[in-house]
């Protein structure tokens, strides 16, 4: 079987370690603001895919796979006022028979609340009494961040394909707070990697509706 990856090891390499020492950062901006964390997940319909070239039987030919229908996320985000947030991001698509999730999606981002505010949770004790309004927030957002993985199909001229880059995608969706600390979000998200000058051209791509929970920590 043949195996395609991308050439120049050591440049992705580089691009791994830019990419995390900008986690590292962003992390410490966000420590040192003010500011109410929200962890969640969710589960949907969509998938992950990579599409490249490679030489089959002398002939350059395009080589495209995808691991769907399904995909999940597992996000935090953090409130920088009342309709902004950013966050970290990690997205995977998978299929069935047999199970495989080789492509991930991993950053940061921010989200606007364009219509209400987004989900707070305040603070509550036994002497005091607190005001807690169910709302819909919608928004929508940004993310960037690094694409990596590698799809094998075991029967196929082509045994396995790699590919690795940093994307960037659009989000969009609502938050409905159902009590105090917990929540449930209904989210569309779309991303693509950026191709360069070597070759071969390695796409990786992302797309998925998905619905989840969230919770206050």
């Amino acid at each position: 079987m043949n195996s395609v990856k991308l050439p120049n090891t050591n440049l992705i390499f580089l691009r791994k370690s830019n990419f995390f020492l900008i986690i590292i950062i962003w992390s410490q901006i966000l420590a040192a603001k003010s500011g109410q964390w929200t962890y969640g997940a969710s589960l949907g319909l969509g998938g992950t895919g990579i599409s490249t070239s490679a030489e089959v039987e002398g002939t350059s030919t395009k080589v495209e796979r995808s691991e769907s229908p399904g995909a999940f996320s597992l996000f935090a985000d953090r409130t920088i006022n009342d309709h902004w947030t950013t966050s970290f991001e990690h997205i995977r698509g998978f299929r069935f028979g047999p199970f495989s999730s080789g492509i991930s999606f991993t950053g940061v981002g921010t989200k606007w609340y364009f219509w209400n505010p987004a989900p707070a949770f305040p603070e509550t004790s036994d002497n005091q009494s607190t005001l807690f309004i169910q709302q819909l927030s919608p928004f929508v957002g940004v993310a960037a961040g690094l694409a990596e993985g590698t799809i094998k199909r075991g029967n196929d001229k082509v045994g396995s394909v790699s590919g690795s880059g940093i994307y960037f995608g659009g989000r969009a969706g609502f938050d409905y707070t159902m009590e105090p600390g917990f929540g449930v979000r209904s989210e569309g998200s779309l991303s693509f990697t950026f191709s360069y000058s070597e070759k071969p051209t390695t796409i990786l791509a992302e797309f998925s509706l998905r619905i989840g929970i969230f919770y206050y920590y």
